[in-house]
C-alpha cells in the first residue's frame, strides 16, 4: 500500500509539474501579446520614430523586437519574449492604425 501511494503522489506530482509549465508558457504568450499590441500602438503616432519608440518599450519589458515598420501609416511589430529560464520564447505580433483608416476604404482623415 505504502509503494503504491508514495507512486500515485510521485505521478500526481509530475502532472502538476506539466501543468505549471503550461500555465506559464500561457501567461507569457498573453503578455507578450499585449506588448507587441502596446508597442505598435506607442510608436504609431511618430512617423519617424515609431519603431526607436516600440523597441524602447518593449526592451524596458524584457523583450526584444524582431521586426518593425510601416507600411503608410500602419505600424506592425514583431516581438519576442523569454518565458523562463530552459522553457524558451514566446513571439507575438501586432499592428496598430489610426480608426479612420478602418472605415470604407478612405486614405484620409474625417473632416
Amino acid at each position: 500500500m505504502t509503494v503504491l501511494a508514495v507512486g500515485l503522489l510521485g505521478v500526481l506530482s509530475i502532472v502538476l509539474a506539466i501543468l505549471m509549465v503550461g500555465a506559464q508558457i500561457r501567461i507569457a504568450r498573453s503578455h507578450a501579446q499585449a506588448l507587441a499590441d502596446l508597442a505598435a500602438l506607442s510608436g504609431g503616432p511618430d512617423l519617424s520614430a515609431g519603431c526607436a519608440i516600440a523597441e524602447e518599450l518593449a526592451r524596458r519589458h524584457g523583450a526584444s523586437v524582431q521586426a518593425c515598420g510601416r507600411d503608410g501609416l500602419e505600424m506592425r511589430v514583431r516581438l519576442t519574449l523569454q518565458v523562463a529560464p530552459g522553457l524558451g520564447s514566446v513571439s507575438a505580433s501586432a499592428r496598430a492604425r489610426p480608426a479612420w483608416l478602418l472605415g470604407a476604404g478612405s486614405t484620409s482623415p474625417p473632416p
